[in-house]
């Protein structure tokens, strides 16, 4: 899951540079942005083989505004014309030791399970802010919800209530977030709706390093 979401996305955008009404200049648009995902896949998979040898945390630090463009552009061509994905731009400054192109699957994994399970009409929100020594990073959404009885089970690997669904999307996510020293939590947003929750340690911008 981790890997399909990107390669879906740059498909997408192959798809409609295809398309014989684009003019040049969109269609050079579309293919630096289907490039972008699978250099970020690239990353991606270099990563999760690190990951499986017993790599954890990151040395370098992380700029979450990085992270949240990559989000933006790979999650644009999977939401539906009623749906709406919000991403709040005051991450300027804050950082984590989390491999972007990781941080980015994790994130974008999140909000294609949004948007599948909401349906049309989704409005799916990433927030970022600092709470001390920790970054929280949210994703909600304003669909169903997830009964309590299930939210205990639904980071424990392939358990899935969705046809077709291998049940590791979430599990990989949690482990990531918990090899960088940080957790997940996941709980109502109200009025209706999903949010999930990673807290990430909080590091020192590249630019603020000694």
């Amino acid at each position: 899951h981790q890997v399909r979401t990107p390669l879906a996305a740059a498909l997408l955008y192959l798809d409609n540079a295809r398309l014989p009404a684009l003019d040049a200049d969109r269609q050079a648009g579309l293919l630096d942005q289907a490039t972008t995902c699978l250099r970020d896949l690239e990353q991606l998979v270099a990563g999760l083989l690190g990951f499986a040898r017993g790599a954890g945390r990151e040395d370098r630090p992380t700029p979450l505004p990085d992270v949240l463009d990559g989000v933006a552009t790979a999650a644009a061509p999977l939401c539906r014309p009623t749906q709406r994905l919000e991403i709040d731009a005051s991450a300027a400054g804050l950082a984590v030791a989390v491999g972007r192109e990781s941080l980015v699957a994790a994130l974008l994994n999140l909000v294609q399970n949004a948007l599948q399970a909401t349906g049309p009409g989704a409005i799916v929100r990433i927030t970022a802010a600092a709470a001390g020594d920790t970054i929280e990073l949210t994703v909600s959404d304003n669909g169903p919800g997830i009964p309590p009885a299930l939210r205990a089970r639904v980071l424990e690997p392939f358990f899935t209530t969705r046809s077709g669904g291998t049940g590791l999307g979430l599990a990989v996510v949690q482990s990531l977030v918990t090899a960088a020293g940080g957790s997940v939590a996941i709980d109502q947003h109200e009025p209706r709706g999903t949010r999930v929750t990673l807290r990430l340690p909080r590091v020192a911008p590249p630019g603020d390093r000694p």
